[in-house]
């Protein structure tokens, strides 16, 4: 009975991990999105994603069509937003989180920062005008946005300092060698190192210094 329940476990590990690296090879292969009818306005510019191929349905059912708005809110400060088009997705109300205000006298020639993308597959960059320094650059990956999944990559320079992804109890600066983070609500007893706490917050801070 007991080899019977060992040969079970291993295969049902054997087929979870199965499934593991499918949906790993498969979300690698995701066609990403195409960009059209990129259209300039007064503070940045409006385009159309459509989904570039068949969908991939890995985590959830992907969106065939998204809007990507650019915001040069301040000349320090650029909004790229990303939302489905029917607006089915969540989005934290403005009246529980305002945005911060917006100068339209702001433009992408006065602004410090540069926003460009690329069409097919889409991805964007935003670099830092003075230094041409690159803050964030998504074309490592192909975007990913499904009911239940996103994805959205960038790449990191050497040694940087972030900060973020709470609740958790790793060090205030993050470690960003072999770092995994997942977004997962527990009560940790003793609060031990390397734990989730209570709460999520999908956001980081990328300090450059400058």
């Amino acid at each position: 009975m007991l080899s019977q329940i060992l040969t079970g476990l291993a295969f049902a590990s054997h087929v979870f991990g199965a499934t593991i690296s499918l949906r790993e090879a498969t979300r690698d292969s995701c066609p990403g999105y195409t960009a059209s009818n990129v259209a300039s306005t007064s503070t940045g510019l409006t385009a159309d994603l459509t989904l570039a191929g068949p969908a991939c349905n890995i985590y959830g059912k992907d969106v065939h069509d998204l809007k990507l708005i650019v915001n040069y809110d301040s000349e320090s400060r650029l909004h790229v937003k990303i939302e489905d088009v029917d607006k089915v997705a969540y989005q934290v109300p403005t009246s529980v989180f305002p945005t911060p205000d917006s100068d339209s006298a702001v433009s992408s020639e006065s602004s410090t920062l540069e926003f460009s993308h690329e069409t097919s597959p889409f991805s964007f960059k935003v670099t830092r005008k003075s230094n041409r320094e690159v803050l964030f650059d998504s074309s490592a990956a192909t975007l990913i946005f499904e009911d239940q999944y996103i994805r959205l990559r960038t790449s990191l320079p050497e040694d940087p300092n972030i900060y973020g992804l709470g609740e958790h109890t790793d060090t205030l600066r993050l470690n960003t060698t072999d770092y995994t983070r997942t977004l997962w609500s527990r009560d940790a007893y003793g609060v031990p190192a390397g734990q989730n706490l209570y709460g999520n917050h999908p956001i980081y801070f990328d300090h450059r210094g400058d």
